[in-house]
């Protein structure tokens, strides 16, 4: 049985944020931030803003794959080039406003 679009949209967060080779992994590992895998994951989490926007929750699995999500994308001064290191802390920042967007009133 094939995964519908939503079912689809949370494997790539969880793949993405919570996985053994999620972005937080490869920050932590210093191969710096995937563009490509960054803009998949913005695109469900905005799929994912649309579809549970009437909804009175959101699965558990979501939740978790955001516990302190921009603490995953700050870095000291040194650790990474100072325009990739502004590049990280912006894409962190971006996925703190869409999990706000997808928790909110909730």
């Amino acid at each position: 049985m094939s995964e519908g679009p939503v079912e689809e949209a949370i494997s790539t967060v969880t793949e993405l944020l919570l996985g053994d080779d999620s972005i937080p992994v490869q920050l932590r590992m210093h191969e710096g931030l995937d563009q490509a895998r960054f803009e998949r994951l913005v695109a469900a989490i905005e799929y994912l803003i649309e579809a549970y926007r009437d909804e009175d929750g959101v699965p558990k699995v979501l939740a978790h794959a955001f516990v302190d999500i921009s603490n995953h994308f700050f870095y000291p001064e040194g650790t990474y080039p100072e325009d990739e290191l502004e590049r990280i802390e912006d894409a962190g920042m971006r996925l703190s406003q869409l999990a706000d967007r997808l928790f909110a009133a909730r």
